[in-house]
């Protein structure tokens, strides 16, 4: 009985030792082995602000469209200097340098004409779109719709050349090189057509003894043809360009000393400026040679001007004499008995008696310039 008591005793005393084991192990656990939980920090606040960049490549000159820039956010403890945040400031303005795709737009990268603009290259350059070229054509009043065209104008160019029947092998005028050989009597001085030669060969005898010659023919007659050969061609300048940097010297009037009791002369009048003799415009690289070739040439070129806004394209017929008889219903005159007098070799234009005179301008080579509605 007492032993009974003894083992149950025994049993109660393993069971709180255990009890309290498991109670103290635990404990450590907690406290030791788990992960001690992060502190909450709050994260670092960047401030932003919107500043405008290129979307796009932006070249040199180019006016800088809409579309060709955004809005980006940017840190703003890290602006640059003249940076933009409106792109009402950028849109319209000039590229003054090369602008990369990304690149932040800066107050010194745009400029809002092209006198502002970078000192690299010209500011002529500035106005060619892409793909276009720049030539310049001789100009006259009569050339160049009495001088009427202005910079942004648009014309069409013709031009008139002639023609000539050439022999192939030796690329002279048909015609140029034929002789008429003539027998002429020493003693009557009667002249005896012999022969008729071309390209300078002939073949006779003159059994006779009389005297021979030859006597050269009438140049041939070319033939005229007249055609538009550029469409919407834009003028870039009429003129010399000049630099605005550079200051041209004047020739300063002479004034004569006021003498006693009579009133101060009054300066010389202005040197008048000469009209332009030349005209750039703006056309595609082919019409460019095609320009080269005909002035080269020596063809006549006559602009006309097209009407504003008017970009159509109208395919035009070569008008030559047999264009002109045909479609003008011009009569070919007959060959008649008789004539005018005086006789008529050439159409000239009447002359005027209220028309001013031609005035000759000085230049500074030395050379005259023809100024005025009469000029030839």
């Amino acid at each position: 009985m007492q032993r009974g008591r003894l083992l149950i005793l025994v049993g109660l005393l393993l069971l709180l030792g255990t009890a309290a084991l498991f109670f103290v192990l635990n404990r450590n656990s907690a406290g030791q082995g788990a992960p001690t939980p992060a502190a909450n920090v709050p994260p670092t606040q960047v401030n932003l602000t919107k500043i405008v960049i290129a979307v796009q490549p932006l070249p040199r000159g180019i006016a800088i469209p809409a579309e060709a820039v955004t809005l980006a956010n940017w840190p703003a403890s890290n602006l640059f200097e003249g940076v933009i945040t409106d792109t009402a400031q950028v849109v319209g303005k000039l590229a003054r340098y090369d602008i990369s795709q990304g690149q932040p737009i800066l107050t010194t990268l745009i400029a809002p004409d092209a006198s502002t603009l970078s000192s690299t290259g010209s500011e002529a350059a500035l106005r060619i779109p892409r793909e276009k070229v720049a030539v310049s054509i001789p100009l006259t009043r009569l050339s160049g719709v009495a001088y009427a065209l202005r910079e942004g104008d648009h014309v069409n160019v013709l031009v008139s050349l002639r023609f000539l029947d050439l022999y192939p092998e030796t690329q002279t005028p048909l015609g140029s090189n034929e002789v008429t050989i003539f027998l002429a009597d020493p003693t009557t001085g009667v002249l005896t057509p012999l022969q008729l030669g071309t390209e300078g060969t002939f073949s006779t005898e003159n059994p006779q003894g009389l005297m021979q010659f030859s006597h050269p023919a009438q140049d041939p007659q070319p033939r005229q043809v007249t055609q538009q050969i550029i469409q919407d061609a834009t003028v870039l300048g009429i003129g010399t360009f000049t630099d605005s940097k550079l200051s041209i010297a004047q020739p300063t009037p002479t004034v004569a000393p006021a003498e006693s009791g009579q009133a101060a002369p009054t300066e010389a009048p202005p040197t008048p400026v000469p009209p332009p003799d030349i005209i750039t415009l703006i056309v595609s690289p082919q019409e460019s040679v095609a320009l080269k070739y005909f002035m080269d040439s020596g063809a006549r070129f006559t602009l006309a001007l097209r009407a504003a806004g008017d970009a159509s394209r109208v395919d035009t017929e070569s008008v030559t004499l047999q264009y002109s008889i045909e479609n003008f219903r011009i009569s070919i005159p007959s060959q008649l008995p008789y004539g005018l007098w005086p006789s008529l070799r050439e159409v000239k234009p009447p002359t005027l008696p209220n028309e001013p005179s031609p005035q000759l301008v000085p230049l500074p080579d030395g050379s005259y310039i023809c100024a005025g509605p009469n000029c030839p």
